[in-house]
């Protein structure tokens, strides 16, 4: 008899455990230059429900559409809109929300930002990145050959820059000399170099260890990302691939919500909703907002949720076996 109790007590304890802290995974994969505020979300969001776990990986806008139309995520961060060739291969079937507003800033290497390179117009960026421009000097900087940094295909940021700067997506840069697989890297190889240029985030653009260049003398702020001005602006979404699942869509609630915004806003990037798009006051939006995303029975009383009720059964079928093996050993 002691051997039986024992060995349903484990079980109600692997069970307690199993169950009780279930939860149903939603992924996500895409755009390095969305992922860092993704992941803050995806953090906060995590704490502070507990029905749903989020977890978010990078590779990039393209691999991250496909994947989404493979059920492999649930959904894709990209940078940038659908390509007519994604919609005519996977069809039409794709949701998007918007969840900031981003820019490609182009970057430098300290020496060359200190000997006076300050602003490139685009016709100098595509000849820098076409190989026709090799040397610094060709644009005020020191007779120093240009090391190159581009971005791996199937990149978002990439696609971006080559619509902008060339007209064409899908154009074969012939100058660059390196190729970086997200913004972190390029940032780094730039950083480590003392005659790089590259490409990356507007929220990668902080720190002393890079020069950023303004472009066709319009700086990379806030505000002319924002209203367009600056000639690499773009948008942050995420896709789904049909409705999203309630996770899924629970989560795109919380990124777009005065929480979510301030999250972005923290992180770097440009909220895509104004305060007037989604509360009056971000203090009290952000405490409504949250609660949407919560279980209120969960949030309310954690004995309710569903895990805790499975548990308190099997607890109670475990006391009445051991009240009844006693009552067998006593007759």
């Amino acid at each position: 008899m002691k051997e039986m109790v024992a060995a349903l007590l484990i079980a109600l304890i692997l069970t307690f455990t199993a169950v009780a802290f279930a939860q149903e995974k939603v992924t996500i994969s895409g755009s390095s230059a969305a992922m860092p505020l993704v992941e803050a979300c995806a953090e906060a969001y995590n704490d502070l429900q507990k029905d749903y776990f989020v977890t978010v990986v990078d590779g990039g806008t393209g691999p991250g559409i496909v994947g989404i139309t493979e059920r492999r995520y649930d959904l894709a961060m990209a940078s940038r809109e659908l390509e007519p060739e994604e919609i005519e291969l996977f069809g039409d079937d794709f949701q998007r929300f918007p969840i900031a507003h981003d820019g490609i800033v182009i970057a430098v290497s300290p020496p060359i930002y200190e000997s006076g390179v300050r602003d490139l117009s685009t016709d100098q960026l595509r000849k820098i990145y076409s190989g026709e421009m090799e040397n610094w000097k060709d644009v005020g900087g020191p007779d120093s050959q240009i090391y190159v940094i581009g971005r791996e295909l199937g990149s978002g940021t990439r696609d971006i820059f080559n619509e902008m700067v060339f007209g064409n997506t899908t154009v074969e840069a012939m100058g660059i000399d390196t190729v970086t697989m997200q913004s972190a890297e390029t940032k780094t190889a730039i950083a480590g170099s003392d005659k790089g240029i590259g490409y990356l985030g507007f929220s990668y653009a902080e720190g002393d260890d890079i020069g950023i260049l303004s472009l066709d003398g319009v700086t990379a702020t806030e505000h002319n990302i924002k209203d367009g001005s600056y000639p690499l602006s773009n948008s942050l979404f995420l896709y789904s691939y049909g409705s999203p699942r309630p996770g899924a869509m629970s989560f795109i609630e919380f990124v777009e919500s005065p929480t979510g915004q301030a999250i972005a806003q923290e992180n770097g990037f440009i909220p895509a909703f104004s305060k007037s798009d989604v509360g009056d006051d971000a203090g009290a939006g952000s405490t409504e907002n949250e609660i949407r995303f919560v279980n209120e029975t969960s949030a309310a009383d954690p004995m309710k949720q569903s895990g805790f009720e499975a548990a308190g059964v099997l607890s109670s079928i475990l006391a009445a076996l051991i009240i009844a093996g006693y009552r067998n050993k006593r007759l």
